[in-house]
């Protein structure tokens, strides 16, 4: 069992534990009802064991679908920070990129790189550390 292979099926669980109903979660998703209950019994294969219970009115979660729910909850809120952290950077035009050298290449090969960096892309600001490759 993977997960990673699983992230979209992990997002539209989460979903349909959301909103305790395939129907809405479809909608919500823009999927359809089929390809839904078809990615969450893809994804209950995967892990061996079913998530919801199955109702007239709905779904509810049972003990391992409320287990994984808390994980996906807690993945897709630090997934969506994340977002919005590199929206932030990219809005406040101040990415940043790391760049390693060993001394003696920065050397000689630095004050040119750098100056063709600023020129190609002027908003990335570089930060430099030289040594050696094992730092």
């Amino acid at each position: 069992m993977s997960l990673k292979d699983h992230l979209e099926k992990l997002y539209y669980f989460k979903i349909a534990a959301d909103l305790g109903s395939f129907h809405k979660a479809s909608t919500f998703l823009n999927l359809t009802q089929p390809t839904l209950s078809s990615s969450i019994k893809t994804l209950e294969t995967s892990i061996g064991t079913s998530l919801f219970i199955r109702t007239r009115q709905g779904v509810i979660l049972n003990q391992h679908g409320r287990e994984l729910h808390r994980y996906c909850s807690q993945f897709f809120l630090e997934l969506k920070e994340l977002e919005e952290k590199l929206e932030r950077n990219i809005k406040n035009n101040n990415p940043t990129l790391k760049i390693g050298f060993y001394e003696s290449v920065a050397h000689y090969f630095g004050p040119r790189f750098f100056n063709l960096f600023a020129s190609e892309v002027p908003n990335v600001i570089p930060q430099v550390y030289t040594g050696r490759s094992h730092d």
